[in-house]
């Protein structure tokens, strides 16, 4: 009796352990005709379903049962119920995109919503405008200050003193808005020498380092080996640079051109004493002629103070407010200061003005 092959249906002889086609391995036996199970061939009951049988020829090979086609699948559940949230969810959706017809128009409040959300994407920072006059802040009096004038690509600062009626430059140089500026920026500013070699109170430095921020410019000056921090905001219409200086000379050494350049020269170091350290007459005068001073001859430090046009009074009111607010001196100790020969040397009369007014 010949068997065949269960992979590749190749005929066997009876008893075959494998296939000589397909080299296939199997065991024999015989299956229950009532289950199709494999039991022993000389077995006369299914061990599985308890069938009896007459015995079958053996070397029938072991099978595996075919599978079952069709029937009912607990995964067709699965894909059904996938199907159809799928459609359910679609079903939601597509509504939503496509409910608005295209002859349907759009409600106010849709309208400015949607151009609100566009100019929001679309919105870039607004551009920087720094041109025009910029007035120091920080000062620590009302009628000396520094003001800068901006225009497109230059920055120049002033010294103001409206008590003095006079203006001297400080810096003349470079500007540039850097391309993406942001809430921070600095820019180094180029000095112009052909400005600033002819002015007596302007820096010598060949560079300035600028910083704007949160709406202020704020840069170092140096002067009498002090150096401090100046800032500066956008002057108010009232105050900008023209109506500030318009009545002011640009500097006293724009005056009479038959002043002795000596002469001159004095007037200038004590305009910048009395500007920047509120130093009274006499004190202004020993300076000049002082070999550890200036060193000028008693004629042109006497035409300097002669022609320097100064508040002493607000200068003793300067060197009192140092004094009371720094050093914590009483108001009699201050007094006896401002008077000394060997301290500001003011006036009696300067220096009782000073005291008086002292907060």
């Amino acid at each position: 009796m010949k068997m065949k092959c269960p992979r590749c249906g190749a005929n066997l002889p009876a008893g075959a352990t494998s296939c000589g086609s397909c080299g296939a391995k199997f065991q024999q036996g015989k299956r229950c005709p009532n289950c199709q199970s494999v039991i022993p061939s000389n077995a006369a009951v299914c061990p599985k379903c308890g069938a009896r049988f007459a015995g079958q020829a053996a070397g029938i090979p072991v099978q595996k049962p075919p599978k079952v086609k069709g029937g009912f699948r607990w995964w067709y559940i699965l894909i059904g119920l996938v199907l159809f949230l799928s459609g359910f969810g679609l079903g939601l959706v597509v509504p939503k995109q496509t409910a608005q017809t295209p002859d349907k128009p759009q409600t106010d409040s849709q309208s400015h919503t949607s151009s609100f959300a566009l100019s929001s994407s679309t919105s870039q920072p607004k551009p920087l405008h720094m041109e025009g006059s910029w007035k120091q802040i920080n000062s620590n009096s009302a009628t000396m200050y520094q003001m800068a004038l901006i225009t497109e690509n230059t920055i120049e600062i002033y010294w103001i003193n409206t008590t003095e009626e006079s203006r001297a430059l400080y810096w003349s140089g470079s500007f540039e808005i850097p391309e993406n500026p942001g809430e921070r920026f600095t820019w180094t500013s180029q000095n112009d020498t052909t400005k600033t070699n002819t002015a007596l109170l302007a820096s010598s430095d060949t560079t300035k380092v600028f910083t704007y921020e949160n709406g202020q410019i704020f840069y170092e000056v140096s002067a009498m080996g002090t150096t401090a921090t100046v800032r500066l905001e956008k002057a108010a219409q009232n105050e900008n640079f023209e109506a500030s200086s318009s009545s002011l000379p640009s500097s006293s050494s724009e005056q009479a051109s038959d002043v002795p350049q000596e002469y001159q020269n004095a007037l200038d170091s004590a305009q910048r004493y009395s500007q920047n350290m509120h130093m009274s007459k006499q004190g202004i005068y020993d300076q000049l002629i002082s070999e550890y001073g200036d060193k000028f001859s008693t004629e042109a430090a006497q035409y300097a103070v002669d022609n320097l046009k100064a508040d002493y009074k607000a200068n003793a009111l300067e060197k009192a407010k140092t004094y009371y607010n720094n050093m914590s001196m009483s108001k009699e100790a201050i007094r006896n200061q401002l008077i000394s020969e060997y301290g500001e040397k003011f006036t009696e009369e300067e220096a009782d003005y000073a005291v008086q007014n002292l907060e």
